[in-house]
């Protein structure tokens, strides 16, 4: 395990986890422990990141619109913030802020909202851990975020990068993400179509290394496309229908990209862009399977 899973793995026990109750009785046993379940709609606005940030950005996002919302309620009536509220807040301001730290020393950059970013900072000045905190009457309490992030990783194409070269594409990797793309056409249309994308491109990645001096990491779905062809001597045949069959592939394999950055995850994804249909999501998983299921075996044919 990496470092960055460590420190991730601690928070997402921190902050994703809860002592399981009965009944509304906790459990005595601490160990007894149950997935901390955010607002739907708030972890979808994190479904660009991998499993390991979207789960901690969706319970960090949840809990803060609640206690936000408790805040400008009280603010609203006694001005009193309850001492359990408040050292929730306070927790969660610290650990926000050692993310942000600790992730930043490997590379990642965490960035907050501007206004709940500015609200935590006033926060940090007046929030006690007893008896509760006193609300400043001047205090701007930000509108509530539901519908765009609350976090952002600012180089995240620098991590999807990083993320690309940990995948192992072999037949056994092969044959287990098609299966998860085919069950994802139903679960998350956006997550199917992004990871259509990266099906493909993980294939070609793999087949083209040893093979070429194209820079695999950072080159585009035409350019690895464009690659293949020449590597494998796709260009060559006579046959016109092979040809046209063979440019239709390169073709799926662009559209599939183009249907992902507007509608799939990976890119800017909000309310208004109208989200994939399933029959989109369907398209695009099959048309992914076809094209991995031709090029994978020419590495082996070489």
């Amino acid at each position: 395990m990496s470092k960055i899973d460590l420190i991730l793995n601690d928070f997402y026990k921190r902050h994703c986890l809860a002592r399981a109750s009965f009944g509304g009785i906790l459990s005595d046993d601490p160990n007894e422990q149950v997935e901390y379940t955010p607002d739907e709609t708030i972890a979808k606005n994190y479904d660009i990141y991998p499993e390991k940030y979207n789960i901690i950005f969706a319970c960090l996002h949840d809990k803060i619109n609640g206690l936000l919302g408790f805040m400008k309620y009280k603010a609203g009536g006694n001005g009193h913030f309850n001492a359990s509220e408040s050292r929730d807040l306070i927790e969660i301001i610290e650990s926000i802020r050692e993310l942000q730290a600790v992730l930043l020393k490997m590379g990642i950059e965490i960035r907050v909202e501007s206004s709940y970013d500015d609200w935590l900072k006033t926060c940090s000045g007046f929030l006690a851990s007893t008896q509760g905190s006193t609300i400043p009457n001047d205090l701007k309490i930000p509108t509530l975020i539901k519908y765009d992030p609350v976090f952002t990783i600012h180089n995240f194409a620098d991590i999807e990068r990083l993320e690309k070269l940990k995948i192992v594409f072999d037949s056994e990797y092969q044959t287990r993400q098609a299966k998860e793309l085919i069950s994802m056409v139903d679960k998350d249309q956006v997550r199917a179509i992004g990871m259509a994308k990266e099906y493909i491109e993980a294939c070609l990645q793999t087949i083209l290394k040893g093979c070429t001096s194209l820079d695999l990491d950072k080159a585009d779905m035409p350019q690895l496309l464009a690659e293949a062809r020449k590597v494998f001597k796709l260009n060559e045949s006579n046959n016109l229908a092979v040809k046209k069959i063979i440019s239709g592939i390169s073709n799926a394999s662009i559209g599939i990209t183009e249907l992902r950055n507007r509608k799939g995850s990976g890119h800017s994804h909000t309310s208004k862009v109208s989200p994939p249909t399933r029959t989109e999501a369907r398209l695009a998983v099959d048309a992914a399977i076809t094209i991995v299921n031709f090029f994978w075996p020419l590495s082996k044919k070489r």
